[in-house]
């Protein structure tokens, strides 16, 4: 018998030898198992169980009854948390750690405890309980563990997020300053030295914050611009990162008690030395109040030797919120020079720009664009002309007839009439 042979014989001997031990071994492992008294749900595991049968119709009485200790696992159980090893904890983190009893658990440098997100059944009837508990310490507690969870950064689910945001809800309709203020000083944090770590993590929790406070609610509940005081506060920043953020949802903000604080707000950062800010400041100011040194200011940024900036003014200047407004000699004449352009994307985005403004000037700049060579100019001209041009100007039928007649351009002629023929239904 050669050596690999008898190796092989010799190993299946050796497992002859242990299907029975092990099958012992199995045996008592699966004994203890089954004899081990089963974990009885806690009081908030039940009134967890509870808030998922009756969503909205959910009893909070008997948690709000616990007081602070029931508040405490019922945060604790609806936002669990590992704080990142690497955030730079001042003393009111290392307060908000202590406080939430979380040493137990909280393994510095771990980064899989407690990952699982919560269960989102319970998401409704958590929400019923929160707008139930609105005393002074209850809304500290539940700013601690905003914080703490801003500060982690990880908001995975919209579950997980609905039930932050309603917690900043409840903070926020408390009226608390104190702890209104522990919020907004979010947006102050790390400054703009994006190097650290700290100052990382700052800009995380505060991005995260500006995006609770201008996202619509994540499982469709209207909140009625309850969060907009947050988002002009962002724009208050020191942070350019947190306005720049807060600046491209500004434009939701619902509440009209708060337009001549926002507007003082953005026109601060228009005039401020921040270039950036002053360029995304222009679209809110012309979107919301028809800022006209905004606009005047976004059609000199058509001109900008920045290819994108200059496509993203000319892309602003034709928003809806222009639709139908009669396009003053300044505007053409911007509009004009980037219709000549040889870039075809420029070119493009001013012919669907000049389609949102009025006037018989439009028309003519539309009607040039006919002839084209890129096919998707010429299909956006044509739209415009033959949709919204023609139902709100009378001049349009005569200057396509002309331009059928006497254009020196033998595709505009064809085109225009085509446009005519398409017209006859109207």
């Amino acid at each position: 018998m050669d050596q690999s042979k008898s190796e092989h014989v010799k190993v299946r001997g050796q497992w002859r030898k242990y299907p029975l031990w092990l099958g012992f071994f199995a045996a008592v492992i699966a004994i203890v198992i089954a004899l081990r008294p089963a974990e009885k749900p806690s009081i908030v595991d039940k009134m967890f169980t509870a808030m998922a049968k009756a969503g909205n119709s959910y009893d909070p009485a008997p948690l709000v009854e616990l007081g602070q200790p029931g508040l405490k696992a019922a945060l604790e159980k609806a936002l669990p948390f590992v704080l990142d090893a690497n955030i730079e904890s001042g003393d009111e983190d290392i307060e908000i750690i202590q406080e939430m009893e979380i040493g137990k658990w909280l393994a510095w440098g771990t980064g899989d405890l407690r990952r699982a997100d919560a269960p989102t059944s319970h998401v409704d009837g958590f929400v019923v309980y929160l707008k139930h508990v609105d005393d002074d310490e209850s809304i500290r507690l539940i700013t601690n563990r905003v914080l703490a969870v801003l500060k982690e950064g990880t908001l995975r689910s919209s579950a997980r997020k609905t039930i932050l945001k309603h917690c900043v809800v409840s903070i926020v309709r408390s009226g608390n300053e104190l702890q209104i203020k522990r919020l907004t000083d979010l947006f102050n944090t790390g400054g703009n030295q994006g190097d650290s770590r700290g100052s990382y993590h700052g800009n995380r929790a505060a991005s995260w914050l500006v995006e609770l406070a201008c996202h619509g609610d994540y499982r469709g509940f209207a909140e009625d611009g309850e969060l907009d005081e947050l988002v002009v506060a962002a724009l208050r920043s020191d942070n350019s990162r947190v306005v720049d953020e807060a600046l491209g949802y500004c434009t939701d903000i619902r509440r009209n008690d708060l337009a001549a604080e926002l507007k003082t707000a953005l026109t601060d950062l228009f005039q401020g030395e921040n270039e950036e800010l002053k360029f995304h400041s222009c679209f809110p100011l012309m979107y919301l109040f028809s800022d006209r040194v905004a606009v005047d200011y976004l059609m000199e940024q058509t001109g900008s030797p920045d290819k994108e900036r200059a496509r993203t003014a000319i892309q602003w200047l034709g928003d809806t919120c222009n639709w139908g407004k009669p396009a003053s000699p300044a505007l053409l004449e911007a509009m004009l020079a980037k219709l000549r352009s040889e870039n075809v994307e420029v070119r493009l985005a001013a012919c669907e720009a000049i389609g949102t403004y009025s006037g018989e000037e439009v028309i003519r700049l539309l009607i040039a664009m006919l002839d084209d060579n890129y096919g998707n100019i010429v299909l956006s001209a044509q739209r415009d002309l033959q949709g919204t041009l023609a139902k709100r100007n009378k001049a349009l039928r005569p200057l396509l007839e002309e331009a059928a007649v006497n254009s020196d351009s033998q595709l505009i002629q064809e085109r225009s009439r085509a446009l005519l023929d398409k017209l006859k239904g109207q």
